[in-house]
């Protein structure tokens, strides 16, 4: 007599699925990976994770500034002139960073109703072309971010950290924008070329 088959998938079956359905999985895995594309994804995600703990500094000392201003203000009346600073440029660099790290997540722009009318390689095309309009415009972004800090650095006033330093988080924010914006669409120009289907758009063509 045979033996019985087993119903029960193995680990190694569902692994990879497991993988591409998850999103935030910072080991995803793509399959049809070329050596450009690999590393590509390498350099996006270790980009991410350093915005992502820098985020969780600044946030951390945002929360920790307001916290001691709040107490030192009830307890002992008294207030922290620094803080001000702080929970100000913390705020201004968690909005920066987090839209780069929005960026990393592919978390900005989106054409459902056009993209669902096409076929895989054509939403990997319509993918292209927005990434190419996307950089255009944060370009300016870039443009006008250096302009603000050329004129924030003419600004006296004591403050904790200088308007100028702080008006550079403009295009810095929105430069890492841009790499991870050309990262995704040099990844997405790798498959078109070898005629492949990203794993992450693969279960958009269902």
């Amino acid at each position: 007599m045979g033996k019985k088959a087993s119903s029960e998938p193995t680990n190694a079956a569902v692994a990879p699925a497991a993988a591409v359905d998850d999103p935030f999985n910072a080991e995803q895995v793509f399959p049809d990976d070329g050596v450009v594309s690999s590393a590509l994804r390498k350099t996006d995600r270790t980009l991410g994770m350093i915005e992502q703990a820098l985020l969780f500094v600044f946030l951390a000392a945002v929360v920790l500034s307001a916290s001691a201003q709040a107490i030192g203000t009830k307890l002992f009346h008294h207030a922290f002139e620094w803080s001000f600073d702080v929970v100000r440029d913390g705020v201004f660099a968690i909005a920066m960073l987090g839209a780069a790290f929005a960026s990393h997540q592919q978390r900005h722009l989106a054409m459902d109703l056009l993209s669902k009318r096409l076929s895989p390689r054509g939403r990997l095309v319509l993918r292209v072309l927005i990434s190419l309009f996307t950089i255009a415009v944060v370009l300016i972004f870039v443009r006008a971010g250096m302009h603000l800090q050329e004129q924030a650095a003419k600004e006296g006033g004591n403050h904790l950290i200088s308007m100028g330093k702080i008006a550079a988080l403009v295009p810095l924010g929105a430069g890492l924008v841009i790499v991870h914006v050309a990262i995704h669409m040099l990844i997405d120009v790798d498959y078109l070329v070898r005629k492949k289907l990203p794993p992450e758009r693969l279960k958009l063509s269902h």
